[in-house]
């Protein structure tokens, strides 16, 4: 198996852009700034708390999260069989 990457620059777009994450993260009690989410894309990771945060958010505004449509590894998009409603 291909290593794994976390697709972070998708997700943070599908949450509406660095900014509105990061202050939609703030209100729901999430310390993080514009550069944390930079961070987050230069390593290709994110956070338990904020992955927990968002899924929660998703879920209050009855938005579509799945995990696999940010995982990929070299050979594909792991969730490319789901259909892809975005957040």
């Amino acid at each position: 198996m291909s290593p794994l990457k976390f697709n972070t620059r998708k997700l943070v777009k599908d949450f509406g852009g660095r900014a509105k994450t990061a202050r939609t993260l703030r209100e729901h009690g999430v310390e993080i700034t514009t550069d944390g989410i930079d961070k987050w894309n230069k390593r290709s990771s994110i956070p338990f708390k904020s992955i927990v945060t968002l899924c929660v958010i998703a879920k209050e505004e009855n938005k579509r999260f799945e995990m696999l449509d940010y995982i990929e590894s070299e050979q594909s998009n792991l969730g490319e069989d789901h259909e892809n409603h975005g957040i």
